[in-house]
């Protein structure tokens, strides 16, 4: 008899199946945003796969963004910091600045395109 792990060793499907038409990110919106039983269940999976990110009114197009949303995170003990930003990477540099006058240091961040959007996937880190 097959063991579960040994099945998945070297399983391979016969049967193809056709890509889905709506990405994960927004499907789950649509079922929290139907609301009912399992609505908070979706939103932790929200929240763990960082999909935020998707939500439009989430993107971080500049400075004063930056710094109330970096101001949260301090103000909640975050030492750390995940956002799409709107902006090449030397304006993110730039902006990036203006967390030295909420008095974080120590900065670092690294960023890398968002999924074929134009924007950044940031995060920011500081003591």
């Amino acid at each position: 008899m097959r063991t579960d792990a040994q099945m998945r060793r070297d399983h391979s499907w016969t049967k193809t199946y056709p890509a889905a038409s709506t990405g994960y990110a927004e499907t789950l919106s649509q079922l929290v945003s139907r609301g009912g039983q399992g609505t908070d269940g979706y939103k932790k999976l929200q929240e763990v796969l960082d999909y935020r990110l998707y939500e439009e009114d989430q993107v971080i197009a500049s400075a004063a963004d930056l710094k109330k949303l970096a101001q949260q995170a301090a103000d909640s003990g975050q030492l750390s910091l995940l956002f799409r930003y709107r902006g090449s990477e030397k304006l993110l540099r730039q902006d990036l600045q203006v967390l030295y006058e909420i008095g974080l240091n120590n900065l670092a961040f690294n960023s890398s395109p968002f999924d074929n959007t134009g924007d950044l996937k940031v995060y920011v880190t500081w003591k």
